[in-house]
């Protein structure tokens, strides 16, 4: 589940995701982008940078692909944003 609390830019998104231990290793996902165009988020990959869910109204904050093992969210907006990531396990 991820949240952003900046004023302005709040939102929401939500994804289960799973890691594939397994050759090819991948991450996979299914779930729900945030308010602008809220739309359902799927795939898989490896591939660092790759789109997994957008967790701000403007769809500039955004979970992606660290590597097979790993996430990252990266701040694709000009100012600072705040927000949550839970993950439960």
């Amino acid at each position: 589940m991820v949240c952003n609390t900046t004023i302005g830019n709040r939102g929401v998104g939500h994804v289960t995701l799973q890691r594939a231990f397994a050759a090819p290793q991948f991450l996979m996902w299914v779930g729900l982008e945030s308010a602008a165009g809220p739309a359902i988020t799927s795939g898989f990959s490896a591939v660092g940078g790759t789109h997994i869910v957008y967790l701000d109204f403007a769809h500039t904050v955004d979970v992606e692909v660290f590597s097979a093992a790993a996430i990252r969210v990266f701040n694709g907006s000009a100012v600072n944003q705040t927000g949550q990531i839970t993950m439960i396990w």
